[in-house]
């Protein structure tokens, strides 16, 4: 299922409303997102200095270790297409056998994803951006190689792509190339090098499949609440299927007879489940007891139908013929922490897909849906890093304030389960993603180097059913905030031995970065560091700033700034900035378009007036989070340095 998750100056309107939620009257004011909205001066003062180079040392070998994605397979089954971050970006290679040597065909800096391949296995499709800026451009490469061709690409604007023609003539995407706040789905005709309009009516719009002349129309109306239409691909007429008038998530593809569709959803039960949509009317297809059908797939006959099962954060790949529902069974290593579906071959023979275990790296299969055999095609390397005595997550849980059990994956060491460590929570992103036990070397440094490690999934996160996914929105998210403090204050309690109470430490991207700064301010009395990662530190700034199209998606999960101003500022860091006394290092990308650098810079020159252990480090080249090998290895780099320097 695709989900739509989108994931320096305050005006002075604003300004005056937040010093009147904070007692400190100095908090700066920002406008706008990515490089223009900040200085050069504002770069130069904080730029990444340089780690210790012990620790840079030991993260370089462990950043060394990559897994490649499940990949894309030709329709004879020889050649496999692949990302791998091997030279230090995303880029594309290819094998031409199972464990051949791969040959890399893009280059370059920036980053680059494969996003899709034609029918008639002679073109891929390229995706890139440029320094983290998310204004991707859309090209084709040969499958032999060679230069990219520009399909559509203009710095300022997103595209994306939403499929091949069958024919292998021409392919869709999308661009806010028009107005940035609503996306336009073009036909792009490879001989004429053209593109025509294929739906051009005000929205975030997307093609989630097409069939012939059918083709399923989506309109995301925010983060996790969209609606379907039936498009006609030659008339352009569109027709109702569902979603609409309704706040409900819904993920549709088409099925092989006219009238019948398949649709994933959690709109009937509090999990999401398969259902097949006829005459309006939704009938059970695949479900699963307290667990998520994840995601949801389709071969290009339409006789195959690949889905996930996410129980308590483990993922487990499954396949059925539609033909007679009979499942198909996957020869793959059993006891794995993940498993991934990849893509179906274009001829509906083959289908990628990856197993990723606890002291394994992602190892990335095919499966011939002919002689229903898996064969290995990719084994990852561990250079010079032993990982089979790398320690398996527990699943536990801590009580909220009101009782509610909330799960958590604890990584420690034999040694950590006796005596006192200090500890470090890391919140994830989203808010709607979810913590899952993963091959991890950084992790595992921690725990060798005698941290206890843990991931929880507070109210809020995707994987436990709509009630907890939804139980964080809006004005909600006041009643369970608490929810960052009693993790603390659970490992205090729960991990001190002998009298000796841990140290505990926050840290996360994303909105990870804004629960780590809450932890921070908020809750400062109960956590001994922070480490915020591209966080929300206003969510009216934040929602105020951020791009366009993402304001659109958000504003129902953090509040609309002109009628939920009150309990945004509750809910905003800022406005407890005065009780930040504690150790805090923030770290930012200059080009984010998601979270403007803006959030940092204003929460930092604050708070460094009244807290001389608070440092901002500022990346030029990344937006939201980091994706160049030098700057991963310098930002876990300077994680670990914290964490050492201010937990034990």
């Amino acid at each position: 299922m695709k989900k739509f998750i989108l994931r320096t100056y305050l005006s002075a309107a604003t300004f005056a409303l937040l010093i009147g939620c904070s007692s400190n009257p100095k908090s700066k004011s920002y406008s706008g997102y990515g490089l223009q909205s900040i200085s050069p001066e504002t770069l130069a003062r904080y730029a990444p200095p340089t780690p210790k180079s012990a620790i840079k040392n030991q993260i370089e070998k462990l950043v060394d270790i990559r897994s490649p994605s499940a990949g894309v397979i030709t329709s004879d089954g020889k050649k496999l297409f692949v990302n791998w971050t091997v030279t230090g970006s995303n880029q594309i290679w290819r094998l031409d056998g199972p464990n051949s040597f791969p040959t890399q065909i893009t280059g370059g800096e920036d980053r680059s994803n494969l996003v899709g391949m034609s029918p008639d296995n002679k073109w891929l499709v390229v995706s890139r951006d440029n320094k983290g800026d998310e204004n991707y451009g859309i090209f084709l490469l040969s499958a032999a190689g060679g230069e990219l061709k520009t399909v559509y690409y203009n710095s300022k604007y997103q595209t994306s792509y939403q499929g091949f023609s069958e024919d292998s003539r021409g392919l869709y995407y999308t661009s806010n190339n028009l107005s940035p706040d609503s996306y336009v789905i073009y036909y792009y005709d490879i001989a004429s090098g053209k593109s025509s309009v294929v739906w051009d009516k005000p929205g975030i719009w997307s093609l989630s499949d097409h069939l012939g002349e059918r083709a399923i129309l989506s309109k995301h109306n925010g983060s996790m609440h969209n609606e379907h239409f039936l498009l006609n691909l030659k008339t352009k007429e569109a027709t109702p299927l569902i979603g609409q008038n309704e706040i409900e998530d819904f993920s549709v593809l088409l099925s092989a007879k006219s009238d019948e569709y398949y649709v994933l959803t959690n709109k009937v039960n509090d999990f999401r489940a398969i259902y097949l949509l006829k005459n309006n009317k939704l009938a059970p297809y695949i479900s699963v007891n307290n667990a998520d059908v994840d995601d949801m797939s389709m071969s290009r006959d339409r006789h195959f139908l690949a889905y996930t099962i996410n129980k308590d954060g483990y993922a487990h790949i499954h396949l059925l013929q539609t033909s007679n529902k009979k499942e198909i069974p996957i020869l793959a290593p059993k006891n794995s922490e993940q498993a991934y579906w990849g893509s179906f071959s274009p001829n509906s023979r083959y289908i990628t897909f990856a197993i990723e275990l606890f002291n394994s790296p992602r190892k990335n299969y095919v499966f011939d849906l002919k002689t229903r055999k898996s064969t290995e095609w990719v084994h990852s390397s561990t250079p010079e890093v032993n990982t089979l005595g790398y320690v398996k997550a527990e699943l536990m849980t801590y009580p909220a304030e009101d009782g509610t059990p909330i799960p958590m994956f604890v990584w420690r060491s034999q040694a950590c389960k006796t005596k006192t460590c200090p500890v470090i929570i890391n919140f994830h992103g989203g808010p709607e993603s979810q913590s899952q036990p993963r091959f991890n070397p950084i992790i595992n440094l921690y725990v060798d180097r005698g941290f206890v490690y843990i991931q929880p999934n507070v109210r809020g996160s995707d994987g436990y059913g709509k009630k907890w996914l939804r139980a964080d929105n809006g004005a909600n998210r006041l009643k369970v905030i608490t929810d960052i403090r009693d993790a603390a204050r659970f490992v205090k309690k729960n991990m001190a031995y002998n009298g000796v109470v841990p140290k505990v430490g926050i840290t996360g991207g994303s909105y990870g970065g804004y629960s780590t700064l809450v932890g921070a301010s908020m809750f400062a009395d109960d956590y001994d560091a922070s480490f915020a990662i591209v966080g929300m530190s206003s969510l009216i700034t934040f929602i105020e700033n951020t791009a366009p199209y993402r304001r659109a998606l958000r504003a129902n999960e953090y509040g609309e700034p002109k009628t939920d101003r009150e309990f945004m500022l509750k809910l905003s860091p800022v406005s407890y900035i005065d009780k930040v006394r504690k150790p805090l290092l923030i770290a930012h990308g200059a080009t984010d378009p998601r979270v403007p650098v803006g959030e940092a810079v204003q929460f930092h020159e604050t708070v460094q007036q009244n807290n001389k252990d608070a440092s901002l480090i500022i990346f030029p080249d990344e937006g939201h989070g980091v994706s160049k090998r030098p700057n991963i290895v310098l930002l876990n780099s300077y994680t670990v340095d914290f964490f050492e320097r201010y937990l034990k």
